[in-house]
């Protein structure tokens, strides 16, 4: 192994956008007592993701993987093309497309996924005196995306 690590971006590069939105009535109820109703919307397009494309293919006798070239050297098989038939640790770089690239060490950014929150919002509110204040809040909401991840950015294990 190397250590190098292979990245991929799209050539031309599309920016995410995001828009947000919300809409709020609040009602006074009598007494010192209000309530306040809202809807919260977030709406993300063409947000960046990242994947590993040189994922190693699962061998096994019923799907055997079959590999020409220099791959069959690194299985110690002096052959111009091999079969595997068990996925192990030690064949993954064979198995994997990208030959001469360990699987893991290929990360690709692309601007394709997206996503959808939309919330309701409800409070209840009272005013008591001497600045005595009591508010209830209730949140349902939704939220719904193509990929869930923390990764913002590149970080090398």
């Amino acid at each position: 192994m190397n250590g190098l690590i292979q990245l991929a971006v799209p050539l031309h590069w599309v920016a995410g956008t995001t828009q947000q939105w919300n809409f709020t009535i609040q009602h006074e109820l009598g007494r010192d007592w209000f309530m306040e109703l809202g809807y919260v919307g977030t709406k993300g397009t063409r947000l960046r993701s990242t994947f590993d494309p040189d994922q190693a293919a699962l061998a096994t006798p019923q799907t055997p993987v079959t590999i020409s070239g220099p791959g069959c050297a690194n299985l110690k098989a002096q052959l111009l093309s091999c079969t595997i038939v068990d996925s192990t640790v030690e064949n993954a770089s064979a198995r994997a497309p990208y030959l001469g690239i360990a699987p893991g060490d290929f990360e690709d950014f692309a601007p394709n996924s997206d996503s959808h929150y939309s919330a309701l919002q409800a409070t209840l509110a009272h005013r008591f005196g001497k600045g005595l204040y009591f508010q209830s809040a209730y949140t349902w909401s939704k939220s719904i995306d193509d990929v869930s991840t923390a990764s913002v950015a590149f970080l090398p294990g």
